[in-house]
């Protein structure tokens, strides 16, 4: 290459930094905009993956099979009911015929 190729080639660069300045100065604030909005935009993909995650049925499947059924012992549940049947009623201390004074 001769140093006029040279020369050219770099007053060439020189005038496309100098317009992309000028370019991305004069459209600054849209270019943060939107790469704010690219940064959040991920972010809430990100997030909203993470929270719902796909479900694996085998795993499923292994949860719900070693988890343990409850179950109620019959005796128990009639001498609850047998306790509050014989339990006495409940009876108000304040009369009944009480007038709002209001």
């Amino acid at each position: 290459m001769d140093s006029s190729s040279t020369k050219k080639s770099a007053e060439q660069l020189r005038v496309y930094v100098k317009l992309t300045g000028e370019i991305l100065h004069k459209y600054q604030a849209i270019v943060i905009a939107l790469i704010a909005l690219v940064v959040i935009g991920y972010s809430m993909y990100s997030i909203s993956e993470l929270l719902n995650p796909e479900l694996d049925q085998a795993v499923y499947d292994e949860a719900l099979n070693s988890s343990q059924q409850i179950s109620f012992d019959q005796e128990a549940i009639e001498a609850i009911r047998q306790l509050k049947d014989a339990a006495d009623p409940v009876q108000s201390q304040l009369p009944s015929d009480r007038s709002n004074p209001f």
